[in-house]
């Protein structure tokens, strides 16, 4: 969603401060705010793991993969941690 509203806002050129309406749950729209900032890698980490203490960067990866396979398919292939 974020890259979406970015990708709006670099490329619609016929305003100088152009405004786009979505329509998310409040919970959504402070992940997308947060992710808009272009946080570090560490910042993202912090986010949205930080305080899960039984996981870090290494290990994150296999324990998705016990426990889902399916979703661990996506995560290898979005997740650059």
């Amino acid at each position: 969603m974020a890259k979406n509203i970015q990708w709006i806002l670099d490329n619609y050129k016929e305003k100088k401060e152009p405004k786009v309406l979505v329509f998310l749950q409040s919970f959504h729209w402070d992940h997308v705010k947060f992710l808009l900032n272009n946080p570090s890698k560490n910042k993202i980490w912090n986010y949205y793991f930080g305080n899960f203490s039984e996981i870090d960067k290494q290990s994150i990866g296999n324990k998705i993969k016990n426990i889902n396979k399916v979703f661990y398919k996506y995560w290898s292939k979005i997740s650059d941690f």
